[in-house]
């Protein structure tokens, strides 16, 4: 649980935060400019209504801070329905309407009022114990990297722009010395772990390496 208390040690609110069995992958955090709090489920501002982060027909499976003023959140579409098996028991599976899978699923939103500055398809999230969302923010290069395993790296501006995907087919493999500019950082899929060596002075400049399977 997140708990939001004013300077006399009143609590404000009380935010639901990520359970040990499982929820969306979306760690409490505080906004640099410390006048946001993002939870488990919602966006707490100053003087305004908690931003809820659930979206009909779906769940959440993770979100972000980019900047002081826009998260990054992903939907899992569908929802897990009830199916009887052969032998009496109830088990359950996510059904989603090709529609849904079509559809985009991660949208990069202001803090200020819930509006979408873009949105795209992104598949690379899983679920185990919970979801998890590999992603990796580079200031510096004013981007966010979030891994698809099966295909590369979705590029999030932190800036205003359309989100790119940087196949792994357009990355070199690394080879060393790692460049002066280039920042180095891993990421865990869900059936592999990756290195990715990225050039600070352009953040489509990127190399990498598979570590294990």
């Amino acid at each position: 649980m997140v708990l939001l208390l004013d300077l006399a040690g009143q609590v404000l609110r009380l935010s639901e935060g990520r359970s040990l069995s499982g929820g969306a992958d979306c760690e409490p955090a505080l906004a640099s400019n410390g006048r946001a709090v993002l939870t488990n489920t919602e966006v707490l501002r100053p003087g305004l209504p908690p931003l809820r982060l659930a979206r009909p027909g779906a769940d959440l499976a993770g979100a972000f801070f980019l900047t002081d003023t826009t998260v990054l959140a992903v939907y899992d579409p569908g929802k897990n329905r009830p199916v009887r098996l052969p032998d009496g028991l109830v088990n359950y599976e996510r059904r989603a309407t090709p529609q849904q899978l079509q559809a985009p699923n991660a949208f990069v939103l202001r803090v200020r009022n819930g509006q979408p500055v873009s949105s795209f398809r992104y598949r690379g999230y899983y679920e185990g114990m919970g979801y998890s969302v590999p992603h990796f923010s580079l200031p510096a290069a004013h981007i966010s990297y979030l891994l698809d395993e099966k295909h590369g790296l979705y590029l999030v501006p932190m800036a205003a722009g359309a989100p790119t995907v940087l196949k792994f087919a357009e990355m070199p493999r690394f080879v060393p010395p790692q460049i002066a500019q280039e920042v180095r950082f891993e990421m865990q899929g869900e059936d592999a772990q990756f290195a990715f060596y990225a050039d600070t002075l352009n953040p489509r400049r990127v190399r990498y390496q598979r570590l294990q399977d």
